[in-house]
């Protein structure tokens, strides 16, 4: 027996995802936010990225799965869990000045 997987998601520009089930298709849009943190590890050296990845998994409260699927922008990252990683790190990671 084979099987054949098929993705699921096609990418249709850079911030938008289009989901396949049947006949059925719904627009997705990415998260910035997962973009932002990941993007802020990635400018962290390796060993203090990962240091980083379980210590904020831990201030936030949650199991490093969740924290890697906020990294990379699988779900949502709640806000007050936003304002916990800014408060770690000591950067403003998510929020601007302008908004």
């Amino acid at each position: 027996m084979v099987k054949i997987i098929i993705s699921l998601l096609c990418k249709v520009n850079n911030n938008e995802y289009i989901y396949h089930k049947g006949m059925t298709k719904k627009k997705l849009k990415r998260n910035d936010d997962g973009e932002k943190l990941r993007m802020y590890l990635l400018n962290l050296p390796v060993k203090e990225s990962s240091e980083m990845s379980l210590k904020l998994a831990e201030a936030c409260k949650v199991p490093l799965h969740t924290f890697r699927n906020w990294r990379g922008s699988r779900c949502r990252i709640p806000e007050l869990a936003k304002d916990k990683i800014e408060e770690v790190t000591g950067v403003k990671i998510f929020h601007s000045e302008n908004q």
